[in-house]
């Protein structure tokens, strides 16, 4: 039984995204701020330099997009739970970064198949693993283990977290009408939402397993 309302956590999660506005805002500019930059440079590089160097710069951008990207939910995970956080936050999972890549890399393997597989699955294993990310860079669960326990998570509350996917996908859409700018709100916004989510499905999967183990 889930002892959380998502109307609360909408809530509380905005008063969250309210208070620290000027932080994540900032974050998600610098981050799209170098994804850009690397871009424009691996692009440049691969014209007027070599080949070689373009796809150096390139691969470079993407590994540490992909770091900062970690830091980032390592970040609002902290927020959600109304933790302190710094900047030097964002280097703090980078030690998980090969098992961030190779779960990310098993979990879309996983996602598309069930999509060649008449569509539905795809759909029941992306929600049934979704919350792999977060149990590496908060638990720092290996790869087995983060879609182990994300499975065991989301088990009796696939419908409503695909509801509530669903849900989170349109308030992005709508940020992205508002010429783009709009993501600088719902994109955290929505980050926060999700990993409050997490927090409280971790919280129930944990007193589950106390019951469970307290059972004759």
């Amino acid at each position: 039984m889930h002892t959380y309302s998502h109307r609360r956590i909408f809530a509380y999660c905005w008063a969250l995204y309210a208070r620290n506005a000027p932080f994540l805002i900032g974050l998600f500019i610098s981050l799209w701020a170098f994804v850009v930059g690397t871009q424009f440079l691996a692009l440049v590089l691969f014209r007027e330099v070599s080949m070689m160097t373009g796809i150096a710069v390139a691969l470079f951008g993407w590994i540490f997009t992909t770091v900062l990207g970690m830091g980032i939910l390592y970040i609002i995970v902290k927020l959600a739970r109304k933790e302190s956080v710094r900047h030097e936050d964002l280097l703090t999972p980078a030690p998980a970064l090969v098992r961030y890549i190779g779960a990310s890399f098993l979990y879309h393997i996983i996602v598309t198949l069930g999509f060649l597989f008449f569509i539905v699955p795809g759909f029941v294993l992306a929600i049934k693993y979704m919350f792999y990310r977060h149990l590496i860079v908060d638990q720092d669960l290996d790869v087995f283990e983060a879609l182990y326990v994300s499975g065991c998570m989301t088990e009796g509350s696939k419908l409503r977290l695909f509801g509530l996917s669903l849900l989170l996908s349109c308030v992005n859409l709508l940020g992205l009408l508002a010429f783009g700018v709009g993501l600088l709100i719902t994109v955290p916004y929505t980050m926060l939402i999700l990993a409050r989510v997490y927090e409280r499905e971790l919280i129930e999967l944990k007193r589950r397993m106390r019951h469970d183990t307290h059972m004759p």
